[in-house]
């Protein structure tokens, strides 16, 4: 590339260590043929250098062993919940299968497809089966390791090139309906149980908002303005090995701010007035904290609340709870299932959630998109022809309409208004 006043260039380093990303660069040269012959000669010195090492130390590992050390040298350049998810992967499903103990070496593209085949037979977390995402996730995982040994002439071809990952979209997702999340919080609200209140205030505010654990967690008092009714979202608590970790959300979107309905702030109005009363009876026995808490959600002392106590909790309440299990992040999709099904724009409901764009949002809760689709078309039809078109355009309407449902199955015999349309009938109850 040529710099302001001369020639230069910049060049992933062929010498880097194993999942480190490190770039050479040099600037300063008169000509392009300058430029080039520098970089070339570079080149050749950083791979010199990286056959000194050994490169057939890499290839002879197995493949279970490389994808450890590669994860572990990219440590530091990985959010730490992203880190242990990825550890999570390679040891359950690399480590654990039998293409695990292959060399690196001898791996061809008929290892990726029994590799396949055999993911499709392991269970996934709670003993379901794996899902097409966490599959793709894997083989992704081992496409990205794999091809860094190509880019570094450790390996002279790619041991899955050709290998199809399976196919990208939407993940099924567990969530409640309407009735559901309503009958769920009238029993946990009628099941008072120790710090009860601080539970329930952390699932409403969960189905609410469609807000993460960790950023429910990491709320902070000065970012939520109840007058204005939104809070902003700056930081996600996590735990990682029962380690607390608090930090700003790794992605610019995630970064946002959430609108607040009435419910809600009269939600976060009772968590303020709970932790005003738990500081005063904290002063008069003597046990005053060294400050008045920021964070929004706290224990019975104060403290912020340890992400894995609300995990552990939830799991305690769904062996009781009269509806069907979901996870605690089920709660998210319960928002954001139930606001698409009452017409809510996807692009609202994405920037709500924090959602990289409103195609991610489209595709990940794209079953919803079917009936919204039907009740849009019924009310722009209503809107400009009125309900009595069909009778207005055709003598024969209600005959002619029997015929094409008996033929079809499809529509409804005219006059009879469709579940949940702008005509009559009972509204929709929700998604599954």
């Amino acid at each position: 590339m040529k710099g302001p006043k001369n020639w230069a260039f910049k060049v992933d380093d062929p010498a880097a260590p194993l999942g480190i990303r490190k770039q050479l660069h040099r600037s300063g040269f008169a000509t392009m043929n300058e430029a080039d012959a520098a970089l070339d000669a570079l080149l050749g010195q950083r791979r010199q250098l990286r056959a000194a090492e050994g490169p057939a130390a890499v290839v002879d590992a197995t493949l279970g062993e490389y994808m450890t050390a590669w994860l572990a040298r990219r440590n530091g350049g990985l959010a730490v919940t992203t880190q242990a998810r990825y550890l999570e992967l390679v040891e359950r499903h690399v480590v654990g299968c039998s293409i695990g103990s292959k060399r690196v070496r001898d791996l061809g593209p008929g290892d990726f497809d029994g590799f396949r085949d055999e993911l499709g037979q392991r269970p996934g977390r709670g003993g379901r089966p794996l899902s097409e995402h966490t599959k793709r996730h894997v083989l992704a995982l081992v496409k990205t390791a794999l091809t860094q040994l190509v880019d570094r002439e450790d390996l002279d071809r790619h041991p899955m090139r050709g290998v199809p990952l399976p196919a990208a979209g939407g993940i099924p997702r567990d969530a409640w309906t309407p009735g559901e999340l309503q009958e769920f919080v009238a029993w946990l609200m009628g099941s008072r149980g120790a710090h009860a209140h601080e539970m329930e205030a952390i699932v409403l505010m969960a189905v609410l908002t469609g807000m993460r654990r960790g950023e429910i967690l990491g709320l902070r008092w000065r970012d939520v303005d109840l007058e204005a009714r939104t809070a902003r979202v700056v930081w996600n608590r996590v735990s990682v090995a029962n380690k607390v970790h608090e930090k700003p959300p790794k992605s610019a979107k995630s970064r946002r701010q959430v609108a607040l309905s009435p419910a809600t702030c009269a939600v976060l109005a009772g968590v303020s007035d709970r932790q005003r009363r738990a500081y005063e009876q904290l002063v008069a026995v003597g046990r005053e904290p060294a400050e008045y808490p920021e964070h929004v959600f706290t224990d019975e002392f104060l403290r912020p609340i340890h992400p894995d106590y609300v995990r552990q909790r939830w799991v305690r309440l769904m062996k009781a709870s009269p509806v069907k299990v979901i996870t605690f992040h089920g709660l998210r999709h319960t928002y954001a299932t139930i606001a698409l099904a009452e017409g809510e724009h996807p692009k609202v409901v994405s920037e709500q959630l924090g959602h990289a764009d409103v195609a991610f949002t489209l595709r990940q809760y794209g079953h919803v998109m079917p009936g919204m689709a039907r009740d849009s078309v019924d009310r722009i039809a209503l809107r400009m022809f009125g309900d009595d078109f069909g009778k207005a355009t055709s003598p024969d309407a209600g005959t002619t309409s029997a015929k094409h449902a008996d033929r079809d199955g499809g529509c409804e015999p005219a006059g009879q208004d469709h579940p949940g349309s702008p005509g009559g009938g009972e509204p929709l109850d929700g998604v599954v």
